[in-house]
């Protein structure tokens, strides 16, 4: 059986080299909702777009979720080719 999206979790991750004046990596974590409004949770400000970046980053979120005792336990997180991010 499908799940209805109330049963699922959806996060998305991407970032934009667009929006800094240095040229560093803004990258936003958030959750869609069902009406397709993007909601942004978390922001990381990065020079580089390394796997060590996002270990520390996702890292950093469990941990804060965890501190502030929020279940944080996406379903999918969808995010692009990236081979840093995954």
């Amino acid at each position: 059986s499908f799940l209805s999206t109330a049963d699922v979790s959806f996060f998305h991750i991407d970032g934009t080299y667009k929006i800094t004046k240095c040229g560093y990596a803004l990258v936003m974590f958030g959750r869609s909702d069902i009406h397709r409004q993007f909601h942004p949770l978390v922001f990381m400000l990065t020079s580089h777009e390394q796997e060590v970046d996002f270990i520390f980053f996702y890292r950093s979120i469990k941990d804060l979720a965890r501190r502030l005792k929020i279940k944080f336990r996406p379903d999918f997180i969808v995010q692009d080719a990236s081979e840093a991010c995954y």
